[in-house]
């Protein structure tokens, strides 16, 4: 199969299982939306600057760059895993995710029905 097929099909195929289980979420009050709103707005401006990147850039060139990228992600991730738990509170004052507000918690199904029944 070709690369350019397979990227496709790979991206029809991703869009159309967030579509499909996207209600379910939503009806269940398990979505956070200003998560999702951020979430949007990033993946847009990435897929508009590789967009431009990819008319610009030689092949070869963005490969590295995708690379050396998802090294640096997982570097960040094995990074977060070695930090303590404990934060500070001005730690989250300066935290992103407090300034706009993206924490957000849920109560399941089945434990908010044992909580009724008790």
């Amino acid at each position: 199969m070709n690369l350019h097929a397979a990227v496709a099909a790979s991206l029809v195929s991703v869009i159309a299982c967030s579509c499909g289980s996207a209600a379910p979420f939503l009806e269940g009050n398990l979505t956070n939306i200003r998560v999702a709103i951020v979430l949007e707005t990033a993946t847009t401006l990435g897929a508009l600057t590789g967009v431009l990147l990819a008319g610009v850039l030689a092949v070869p060139f963005l490969l590295f760059l995708f690379a050396a990228i998802l090294l640096v992600s997982a570097w960040q991730m094995m990074a977060r895993r070695r930090e303590s738990v404990a934060a500070t509170e001005d730690a989250n004052l300066r935290d992103w995710a407090t300034a706009l507000r993206l924490h957000s918690s849920y109560l399941d199904q089945l434990l908010r029905l044992i909580m009724c029944n008790q």
